[in-house]
Formats: structure tokens, C-alpha cells, sequence
């Protein structure tokens, strides 16, 4: 699974780079209608792959987002990601819905910053035992803007999640990419 995750990576990537050369008008903050389209490593899309302490991680994230106006998204999220220590696995789908408000007055700037809120909801696999917890997921970050169709993106998260009789929260740190539609 890992090999066909990173070529799916790779693919992508060369997408992006597709994009990034692209004609470029200089605006850049979003406009009703606006789609986009996110990969990035947490909290939002993206591909990750950790080995901490013989615990092996791998998790496959896509977001959305459609624009009502310059300054506010309605956004959508799924995940999966696979955990392996010794003889046992755990296995997480993730979906959430959320909204987005975006700052920035004249468009022309490459840097569009934004907070954000999300709902989650998890379904959890662990050594054959299922729980099904949800959450909220708060964050701030920004587009930087390579071309008019393409942007890094970078986040910082708190989450907060509860169920089955147990709770955990945590920040998080994502940095990843997008495609816009416009």
C-alpha cells in the first residue's frame, strides 16, 4: 500500500508543478464560486508516513473547499490512515465538514491567511475493537500562492476528540498543497 500511496504522491506533485507554470493574473484571494481541491499532511490532505518508536504510520487525507464569497468556504474532509506495531494494527476513516473565513483586502497579494472549524467524525479499527468518537478541529494558516491554480499551504491545529468513555486533544502542524479552481 505504502509503494502505490508515494506514486499516487508523485502524480500529483507533477500536477502541481503543471500548475504552477500556468498563466498568472496576480489575484489571488478566492472569489464565489471558487473551488479547491487540498493535500497536505495534517488536519487537512495528505499523504504521511511515520515510524516513532516501532509504531508505523501511514494516513491519506483529501479536503475541499467551494467559496461563497472572498472570505468564506464551506469545507469537506476524508481520511484514512493505518497503524502497525508489532503483531497489531489500527485502522481510522475520518470524515468532517467545516467552514473557513479568509482575510486579505486587494487580491493581490500571494499570502492569503484564514481560521478555520471543523467536525469530525472517526471510525476506529483498533485490534478488532470499534469505536466511533468525534471531534473539532480549529486551526490558522494561510495559501501562499505559487501560481493564480496552486499553493502551499501551511496550518497549525487544535483538536479535540471524545468517545467510548475516552477523550484526547492535541495541536497539530500541516504543511501541504492545493489546486484552485476559478
Amino acid at each position: 500500500m505504502q509503494g502505490r500511496i508515494w506514486l499516487f504522491s508523485a502524480a500529483l506533485a507533477c500536477l502541481v508543478a503543471a500548475q504552477a507554470v500556468a498563466q498568472d493574473n496576480g489575484e489571488y484571494l478566492p472569489k464565489a464560486g471558487d473551488f479547491r481541491i487540498g493535500f497536505s499532511t495534517q488536519g487537512g490532505s495528505g499523504v504521511t508516513y511515520t515510524d516513532i518508536e516501532d509504531v508505523k504510520t501511514t494516513d491519506i487525507s483529501f479536503g475541499g473547499s467551494y467559496f461563497f464569497s472572498s472570505n468564506f468556504s464551506f469545507d469537506i474532509g476524508l481520511s484514512y490512515g493505518e497503524s502497525k506495531s508489532g503483531g497489531n494494527t489500527a485502522k481510522a476513516t475520518v470524515w468532517g465538514v467545516g467552514a473557513s473565513l479568509y482575510f486579505g483586502g486587494g487580491g493581490t497579494s500571494n499570502f492569503v491567511p484564514f481560521i478555520s472549524a471543523q467536525y469530525q467524525s472517526f471510525d476506529l479499527d483498533v485490534a478488532g475493537n470499534n469505536f466511533n468518537p468525534t471531534g473539532f478541529r480549529v486551526g490558522i494558516g494561510g495559501h501562499l500562492f505559487l501560481s493564480q491554480n496552486t499553493s502551499l499551504d501551511i496550518a497549525i491545529s487544535y483538536a479535540n476528540v471524545r468517545g467510548g468513555g475516552n477523550e484526547a486533544d492535541g495541536f497539530g502542524f500541516g504543511i501541504g498543497f492545493s489546486i484552485w479552481f476559478r
